[in-house]
């Protein structure tokens, strides 16, 4: 894929140019943020401007792609497309993954509809304004345009397709506030699961209204004295009959901070107990309370501040970031940037790498959070090996979230948390009953050693049955969760 220059000339000439213009998609000088619900954020950045003629091209940013479980694209097209060409009568045209042509004319008044469509062998699809208001939207108010589709067949028969319920929503002055996937316009399915759904705004730059791209000050920049962080991490290696294991539970309470142009350092009262596990055993014991100083840079890694789905190669190994607002239970949301790795993989032509079978771990949470630190993660390798750090309380300022650690002195061990649930029997063979000893209903999941979630279901104090007789023999991983976080994990041995 051919990668364009920024030229700084080009990109004021394309801001003006559109500024001069009303109702169109993009402003080349904006990061927006869109999102659906609490789910994964969608970025979108105008990486080049060039100028053909009285047009503008906006080539987008691209984005890691999965073409279909064998294929990776770390520099695929973005999620609107490669590019969109804006003229000077209003008509933008992206473009979809296949090089079609999707056309939006948002000077177009309403009921007046347009082809926007075409494939010759299956379908057509029409666009209009179907509503023109004023709406609200990131504390700004705005006139917008609402952009309907209708689906016909090549002998002009309106069809069921989900487009027919799907909206754009183009503002004024702020280009889309509601819109969708291009890149995959119209066929809404294919081999990776692809959705139709709509993303509305949830932030832009300029002006900073909303939502913006986590960076590393964000994440660590908001510790005053007083506040403090419980975290809890766990890692065990062996097999089903010989485990070793460590379990390190550590309280940071923020003493002082002294702040400079580019970092802070923080005073830090650490007390933590470390606990050496063998087959259930307590095999060794070590507490720890000192005082810590930090240092936090602001720009360590330029990595982490880079967008939601823009691809880090480093090697083999491909990653790259998804941005969203999680909920932590009680009432608690934190925004957070989670890193999703692909490890070792082997590039096969020029735009597919394929991920070979390895035993590193497979990473289903790696996060940082938005004045919360970082990093938290689950993770497991091979059978019986899994690796993870989960944050449990927090105090800050007024603000109080999940249940404190108590750690224990020199002189003891500190109490072992009771397990949030029990599972036997363990060997099973076609049942499991599973008792939680809890009154709040928490999530139970047994899931394989690929990260496939195989049973999922909300249980309370009695006892649940499960029926597993139609897995397979072999070792998986149970797993219970409050809310988004994971507060127990064990094996399960199915005969």
């Amino acid at each position: 894929m051919i990668k364009f220059a920024l030229l700084a000339t080009l990109m004021l000439y394309g801001s003006f140019a559109i500024q001069a213009q009303d109702y169109q998609t993009y402003l080349s000088n904006r990061i927006i943020a869109f999102g659906k619900d609490y789910e994964e954020l969608k970025f979108q950045r105008v990486d080049s401007v060039h100028v053909n003629q009285q047009d503008s091209v906006f080539w987008f940013f691209p984005n890691f792609d999965l073409v279909d479980y064998w294929c990776l694209q770390p520099d695929g097209p973005n999620w609107s497309g490669t590019k969109v060409i804006i003229s000077e009568n209003g008509d933008n045209v992206f473009f979809n993954r296949y090089n079609d042509t999707i056309l939006i004319k948002t000077q177009a008044e309403p009921h007046n509809p347009w082809l926007a469509y075409k494939d010759t062998d299956h379908y057509k699809i029409y666009a209009e304004v179907v509503d023109h208001d004023t709406l609200s939207f990131l504390g700004v108010t705005d006139s917008v345009k609402t952009i309907g589709f209708q689906v016909y067949d090549i002998n002009n028969n309106s069809i069921e397709h989900a487009l027919n319920n799907r909206h754009l929503k183009l503002s004024k002055n702020y280009g889309l506030i509601q819109t969708f996937l291009f890149r995959d316009f119209p066929d809404y399915s294919a081999n990776w699961p692809i959705r139709s759904d709509e993303y509305v705004i949830k932030g832009i730059s300029s002006p900073e209204l909303g939502i913006q791209n986590l960076t590393w000050k964000d994440v660590f920049d908001d510790f005053y004295p007083g506040d403090e962080v419980h975290v809890m991490a766990e890692s065990c290696s062996g097999d089903i009959f010989d485990v070793h294991c460590g379990k390190r539970n550590s309280i940071f309470r923020y003493i002082d901070r002294i702040d400079y142009q580019d970092s802070l350092k923080y005073s830090i009262e650490r007390i933590e107990s470390i606990r050496s596990i063998h087959n259930s055993i307590v095999t060794g014991y070590e507490y720890i309370h000192d005082t810590i100083s930090t240092v936090i840079p602001f720009h360590p890694d330029n990595n982490f501040h880079k967008l939601s789905e823009e691809s880090i190669i480093e090697g083999d190994v491909i990653s790259y970031h998804l941005q969203s607002k999680k909920h932590l239970g009680s009432g608690n949301y934190v925004m957070t940037k989670t890193v999703d790795l692909y490890d070792h993989l082997g590039r096969i032509s020029e735009d597919c790498w394929e991920p070979y079978v390895t035993g590193h771990y497979y990473l289903t949470d790696y996060q940082y959070m938005k004045g919360l630190g970082g990093p938290y993660y689950w993770g497991m390798m091979d059978n019986d090996n899994f690796s993870e750090r989960r944050l449990v309380y927090y105090k800050k300022g007024g603000e109080e979230w999940g249940s404190p650690l108590t750690i224990a002195d020199e002189t003891g061990i500190d109490t072992v948390e009771e397990p949030m649930v029990s599972v036997f029997p363990n060997p099973a063979s076609d049942y499991i009953r599973v008792q939680a000893n809890t009154e709040v209903p928490v999530l139970f999941e047994i899931i394989d050693l690929h990260g496939s979630v195989l049973i999922s279901e909300f249980i309370h104090a009695n006892k649940d049955h499960f029926d597993i007789s139609k897995l397979k023999a072999g070792v998986y991983i149970y797993r219970v969760k409050k809310g988004e976080m994971v507060n127990q994990t064990g094996k399960l041995l199915i005969e």
